[in-house]
């Protein structure tokens, strides 16, 4: 038997389809949630990112103790308990926080893969002064955060180099895109104007626009 565990940061209850939203598709999550069992009355513990993550490897409430720090070297983790019954356990993370800094979070399983790059990871250090895409006053973190993913996603040419792929379905041709809000999601430099887009809405205006992108039209 195979069991996998997937935590996703930052994602909507009210955004789902299986939760009643009927304006954004999620397609794959309804179809999954049609044989599987739906929980509807689940809170979690704690909702910042790495309280949240020790209170699922240790199954435990630890919000009202537990800060934003390391993992206590003698917490009972799921990885340990798992190993100790014979289990072989990988862990896959894109989540600097749990695991730079000393944060160890990664601790117990038979094996781990952090891809790399996201926020604030401290992994790429070209360009050194990377332009923001607006005023940095605007920006949360701008020189610590902002500036070191703009650093780390530098090196991006095509899509399949992001952590996160979108793809029209109907072609984008000048003046116009599909029906639908699309977002502008800057992915290097302003001067190399390398960006793509992210329909989020098939019900508000999409006559919108960013300083890279040509003007379009309304969604019909």
């Amino acid at each position: 038997m195979n069991v996998i565990l997937i935590i996703s940061d930052t994602l909507r209850r009210d955004h789902l389809g299986v939760y009643g939203n009927d304006w954004i598709r999620t397609p794959n999550i309804d179809g999954f949630a049609q044989s599987a069992t739906v929980f509807d009355r689940a809170y979690a513990a704690s909702f910042p990112t790495v309280p949240n993550r020790f209170d699922v490897m240790t199954g435990q409430f630890t919000f009202h103790y537990f800060a934003w720090s390391p993992l206590p070297p003698d917490a009972v983790v799921m990885g340990q308990v798992l190993a100790e019954a014979g289990w072989t356990t990988m862990m896959i993370a894109d989540t600097p926080h749990i695991l730079q800094s000393g944060f160890h979070f990664d601790r117990g399983f038979s094996g781990w893969e952090w891809i790399r790059g996201q926020e604030n990871d401290r992994w790429k250090t070209s360009p050194a002064d990377p332009e923001l895409p607006c005023d940095a006053s605007k920006l949360r973190e701008p020189e610590r955060t902002v500036k070191q993913y703009l650093r780390n996603i530098s090196g991006r040419h095509q899509e399949q180099d992001s952590f996160c792929m979108w793809t029209p379905l109907t072609p984008m041709s000048r003046g116009t895109r599909p029906s639908g809000t699309w977002i502008c999601m800057t992915r290097a430099t302003r001067a190399r104007r390398s960006h793509t887009h992210a329909m989020i809405s098939p019900t508000i205006s999409a006559n919108r626009s960013c300083a890279t992108c040509v003007p379009s039209t309304p969604a019909r």
